[in-house]
């Protein structure tokens, strides 16, 4: 819950643009399990009005990301931050996402379904035109959430 009524949080964890990096885990006792998440280190005010009608997003669910790395550029800079709601994680159209394959860290990539494909594939997509495409099955990555909006640093 943002100390700020309204405030969108940032949380210790930076989507790569190249590798992502995960920062501080806290783990905490609910009933009989126990849940983890990230501390916040910042709290945005984006309006909600914004939120809801251009950027097409749940403020309840949307928290806020440093970029780091090289690989979308020149569309995201490291430093840059984005807004990620995480309500939507599931590919409903060709654009940018928070993304793991569970395996390392978080990223920020442009997906694109490949049309015809069973199973389901999608091209994974750096902007930064001296990386290579490259297509997995949908099944095998997770999608942390849309990239709702951008907030950069120029």
């Amino acid at each position: 819950m943002p100390a700020v009524d309204g405030a969108l949080p940032e949380v210790d964890t930076k989507l790569g643009a190249g590798s992502g990096v995960v920062g501080q885990t806290i783990n905490l006792p609910v009933g009989g399990g126990s849940v983890s998440g990230h501390p916040v280190i910042a709290e945005w005010l984006i309006p909600l009005q914004y939120l809801r009608n251009e950027a097409k997003a749940s403020p309840n669910h949307t928290l806020v990301m440093e970029v780091i790395g090289d690989s979308m550029q020149p569309s995201y800079m490291p430093g840059d931050r984005v807004l990620v709601d995480l309500s939507q994680n599931t590919m409903s159209t060709d654009t940018v996402y928070a993304i793991s394959d569970g395996q390392s860290e978080p990223q920020i990539k442009r997906l694109q379904r490949v049309p015809f494909s069973d199973p389901v594939e999608v091209r994974i997509i750096s902007d930064n035109p001296n990386l290579e495409r490259f297509t997995v099955e949908l099944e095998r990555l997770t999608i942390i959430g849309r990239i709702v909006g951008h907030i950069a640093r120029k």
